[in-house]
C-alpha cells in the first residue's frame, strides 16, 4: 500500500482520521504522514491510550460519533437539518 502516494487523488476531499496513539500495528507517524500530505481540509485525531482496534472505546461512544458528526458539518456544502 502506497496511501502516502495514493492521498494526493482525494484533492479537495474532506479527510478525517481518527487514530490510536498507542497503535503498534499502523504506528501514528503514518497518519500524520497521511494529514500533512492531505491537499485538502484535514484533521487528525490521535486517541490518547488507544491501539489499533480501540479508538472509539477509548475516545467513549458519544465522543467519538461527536467527533465524525462536527467534521462532517464542517466539511458539508449541504445545510445542517
Amino acid at each position: 500500500w502506497n496511501s502516502l502516494q495514493k492521498i494526493a487523488t482525494l484533492g479537495a476531499v474532506p479527510f478525517l482520521a481518527l487514530h490510536g496513539a498507542a497503535d503498534d500495528y499502523v504506528q501514528p507517524k503514518y497518519s500524520e504522514q497521511l494529514a500533512a500530505a492531505h491537499p485538502g481540509t484535514t484533521e487528525l485525531v490521535l486517541v490518547p491510550g488507544a491501539d489499533h482496534s480501540n479508538v472509539p472505546d477509548k475516545m467513549g461512544f458519544d465522543q467519538y460519533r461527536a467527533t465524525i458528526d462536527a467534521f462532517v458539518r464542517a466539511t458539508s456544502s449541504a445545510p445542517a437539518p
